[in-house]
């Protein structure tokens, strides 16, 4: 994960000091300095996703033939 100098350097948040959604780029919730213990829809080594890419996701990986 990348350190910025400036909060306002980081891609992946708003204007508003919100983490945006690492797939789609909408606002989430959750500002940026929010811990992860107090996050929905968090992945770990990727980062903050929204409630829809989230689902998404997880309904795709239900699809994968894991053998």
């Amino acid at each position: 994960m990348e350190n910025y100098q400036n909060i306002q350097d980081n891609p992946y948040v708003s204007e508003n000091g919100k983490d945006l959604c690492i797939s789609c780029k909408v606002e989430t919730e959750y500002s940026y300095d929010t811990s992860i213990d107090y996050r929905n829809y968090y992945v770990e080594g990727a980062g903050q996703l929204c409630k829809t890419c989230y689902d998404n996701i997880v309904e795709n990986l239900k699809k994968v033939n894991f053998d």
